[in-house]
């Protein structure tokens, strides 16, 4: 597959996304959430629109992950855990439709840390080059106004993992413990035979140490992860449950991607959810490669 990180950092899907029923890797999952929400959303038709309370989820084919599966809120480069939106009937029934060739969508999701939504070509900005970024905006949907429930690392991380507010989770700050008994949606996704995979940054162990420990991989099959580190230049991480890390030489996006990719290829003939989680652009910034400076 050809690929392009540039120096704010994209995951390239592009062209060959198809062969792997990937293309609408970002909108089907949330076609299909609104599908699960659906039943509920109907009872609160009200002039012509339909108004999203976070319903109890609905039994659907694909599971229903708490409050988190009524809406996935993609942002495309980054992920915001979105408070409840108004969608337009003919929205959310288009959505819908669309979701019923895509029973069992694969998913794929990117998180970059510290990354603005405005920071890509699709949302505007002619100072940040994104083009892979701005080819799932055009062939997929973009959501152009969506609410993080925390703009704090681990409390967002642990949202978006539970579909839980922070006051829920107990997640408050940086370093606290996502606790062991929490559900987590990939345990829901094993569930319904999809094979799942984590790779990238944690921070949700309630420390910084490495290797994260088992408890915290739960509901991953696939786990490459270091847990807190801002050395973008210098990568290492830890496969599944080995005890010495894997440090490859080159910028660690690159080599996270090429992990992501070759899982892809190992299990595109099932459904499969690979999450991936970048470091850059957080700081510090004079650690990109130069010929993404010079881009």
């Amino acid at each position: 597959m050809n690929r392009s990180i540039l120096a704010h950092t994209e995951v390239a899907v592009s062209s060959t996304v198809a062969t792997w029923q990937l293309r609408v890797l970002l909108a089907t999952a949330i076609s299909h959430s609104e599908q699960i929400a659906m039943n509920a959303i109907r009872r609160r038709r009200v002039g012509g629109r339909l108004q999203t309370y976070c319903p109890t989820p609905v039994r659907y084919p694909l599971p229903a992950v708490r409050s988190f599966a009524t809406i996935i809120s993609l942002s495309i480069v980054t992920l915001f855990l979105t408070a409840c939106e108004s969608l337009n009937v003919q929205q959310v029934e288009q959505a819908t439709v669309a979701a019923a060739d895509h029973r069992y969508p694969n998913i794929v999701f990117v998180v970059a840390d510290q990354m603005r939504a405005h920071a890509m070509g699709a949302m505007g900005n002619q100072e940040v080059i994104t083009p892979n970024l701005d080819a799932l905006a055009a062939e997929g949907i973009l959501l152009t106004n969506a609410i993080s429930g925390q703009p704090v690392c681990s409390p967002f991380r642990a949202q978006l993992m539970t579909g839980r507010y922070s006051h829920s989770t107990g997640v408050v700050h940086n370093d606290i413990r996502l606790p062991d008994d929490a559900l987590i949606f990939p345990q829901l996704l094993k569930q319904h035979g999809y094979t799942t995979a984590y790779i990238g940054k944690w921070h949700l162990s309630g420390d910084r140490d490495d290797p994260v420990d088992a408890v915290s991989r739960r509901g991953w099959d696939y786990w490459a992860v270091r847990n807190v580190s801002h050395r973008h230049d210098q990568p290492r991480y830890w496969i599944n449950d080995a005890t010495e890390p894997v440090t490859p030489v080159g910028w660690e996006p690159d080599v996270q991607t090429d992990l992501a990719i070759e899982f892809i290829e190992d299990n595109k003939e099932r459904p499969f959810s690979v999450f991936l989680s970048y470091g850059p652009p957080h700081n510090p910034y004079e650690l990109v490669p130069q010929q993404y400076v010079d881009m």
